[in-house]
């Protein structure tokens, strides 16, 4: 109940009464009215089962989609690195080129609702893109991105036991619908990466048990590269020290890079506050014998190594990207990139859970100060560790991981 407390006053202090009102019934159909109600040019707002199969033929029910005239996910936006003299470089934009490989990508809960529930439309599109636009779209310099907009589970969905496996489901089976009209339409046999963070992961923890693991998935299996399970927060497990097992019996942990048909998972929070029976989720859910694995992107084979690259919103947009403390950018940036700052190293917990611990390892001669307000409300640090900064603070590294199966 200390998490769902603290949720409800984040909640309103991110949303200021907007974005908790749109309306979402436990079934996922449509709200009566106020700002959940459908507009008149917006995606399809109810679950309607009659659309089974038809629903992503839409092109407004795609949030990146390259066959669309809506595509969000081109290229990534405007960046401004940080160097360690303080001075401010401008970041080159990726020479584009064709794409060898898509990028199949789900969104985690931007749905604040403290109703357990299901998103009745899409309205709340701009803070998806929010999210999106640090998790989805910095990828499409390297894959086709895919992504689709589906009714999730609302926050208040994950305290409550008693339908949140239901609801779950329920979200899944719109997000299996989309993969299966992908692989159908747009796939032509090419390798696909999945991309996930949070429910998102929880999504695709799901597809890939039921679509790729297993001996009568083996084919399509063959075309996963790489599976990036990001902040599953225990929903993901494997039996302790093992790379196999668990969620999985065919798909195991990466160790290396360029190494195909594996996973990368980490959660991820500050070398200082490691998660424990009071402060964290990792240990939530988590069955006796099991863990939640923590593979370290800079450094998939172990060991401790610096971050790439990390990626800052010059204007972040509360619990949807973190809040930060950056330098003046300019006007043009909307990422500022820490690059060889922090330091990142799977670590076990008192309680015997791996994580990821994030430090900062810069030089004595860095003028670089530290970016992330610890203390900001919206980023529940003190809750759920850097949960909402798992891939702010690992881009450069998770794209360096997408990178080695483009050659």
């Amino acid at each position: 109940m200390r998490l769902l407390g603290k949720w409800a006053t984040v909640a309103g202090l991110v949303c200021g009464g907007a974005c908790g009102t749109s309306d979402a019934s436990e079934d996922g159909r449509s709200g009566t009215g106020g700002a959940g109600a459908r507009q008149e040019g917006s995606p399809s707002n109810a679950v309607d089962d009659a659309n089974q199969g038809e629903r992503y033929a839409l092109d407004a029910n795609w949030l990146c989609n390259p066959a669309t005239t809506t595509n969000r996910c081109q290229t990534r936006a405007p960046a401004t690195e940080v160097a360690a003299d303080g001075s401010l470089l401008p970041v080159d934009a990726p020479p584009q080129g064709r794409k060898r490989i898509d990028c199949f990508y789900v969104y985690p809960t931007v749905d604040l609702q403290l109703t357990p529930g299901r998103a009745s439309n899409f309205q709340n599109v701009a803070d998806i893109w929010a999210t999106a636009r640090v998790q989805a779209e910095p990828f499409a310099d390297l894959c086709d991105v895919y992504a689709p907009l589906y009714h999730q589970a609302t926050v208040g969905t994950y305290f409550n036991t008693t339908r949140q496996e239901e609801l779950l489901e329920l979200a899944y089976d719109e997000i299996d619908e989309a993969f299966q009209y992908y692989m159908a339409e747009y796939n032509a046999g090419r390798k696909v990466v999945l991309i996930g963070h949070s429910q998102g992961s929880h999504m695709l923890r799901r597809l890939l048990q039921r679509r790729f693991d297993g001996p009568d998935n083996r084919e399509v299996r063959d075309q996963l590269a790489v599976a990036l399970l990001i902040g599953s927060m225990g929903d993901f497990t494997v039996p302790p020290g093992e790379r196999v097992g668990g969620s999985f019996d065919d798909i195991p942990l990466c160790s290396r890079l360029g190494q195909v048909g594996c996973v990368v998972s980490f959660n991820a929070y500050p070398s200082r506050m490691p998660p424990t029976d009071e402060f964290g989720l990792v240990v939530e859910g988590v069955a006796d014998g099991m863990e939640a694995p923590c593979t370290n992107p800079a450094a998939l084979g172990g060991g401790k190594a610096q971050s790439a690259g990390a990626f800052f919103q010059r204007a972040p947009a509360g619990l949807f990207t973190g809040t930060t403390k950056l330098p003046t950018l300019g006007s043009a940036a909307y990422f500022g990139v820490f690059r060889d700052f922090y330091g990142l190293e799977c670590g076990t917990s008192d309680d015997g859970q791996p994580y990821l611990a994030v430090s900062v390892l810069a030089t004595d001669d860095d003028q670089r100060a530290d970016p992330i307000d610890y203390m900001a409300d919206q980023l529940l640090v003190d809750v759920v560790g850097l949960h909402v900064l798992d891939f702010n603070l690992t881009l450069d590294d998770l794209l360096n991981v997408v990178r080695a199966h483009t050659d």
